[in-house]
Order: C-alpha cells, then sequence, then structure tokens
C-alpha cells in the first residue's frame, strides 16, 4: 500500500476515535459495514472480476 492510501486511513481512524466516548451501537456496525466494503473492493481488485470475495475475507 502507498504511503499516500495509509495517510488516508490513519486520518479517517482519528476522526473515529474522536467519537469512541460516546460511539454508539451504530457507529460500530457502521465502521464494521465500510471495513467489509473495503475489503470487498480489495478482493475485487486482486481478482479483477466481478465475482463477490470470498466469504471468510469478508469477515475482517
Amino acid at each position: 500500500m502507498s504511503d499516500n492510501k495509509m495517510n488516508k486511513i490513519q486520518q479517517i481512524k482519528l476522526k473515529f476515535d474522536k467519537f469512541k466516548p460516546q460511539r454508539s451501537e451504530f457507529l460500530t456496525k457502521f465502521a464494521h459495514q465500510i471495513k467489509t466494503e473495503v475489503v470487498k473492493m480489495f478482493a475485487k481488485n486482486i481478482y479483477q472480476s466481478d465475482t463477490p470475495p470470498l466469504p471468510n475475507l469478508a469477515r475482517y
């Protein structure tokens, strides 16, 4: 991964960390959803196909 991508991920993480004290269940689910979507996107890029990524890949 490029440094630029890592920096962006770091910034997003910091934004989420600000909400941690009052972080609701909704936010937790939302963050998990985003993580799942990102993994799916990376998997799609790796395999260069329209088939859904492996189910066990989406868990992380």
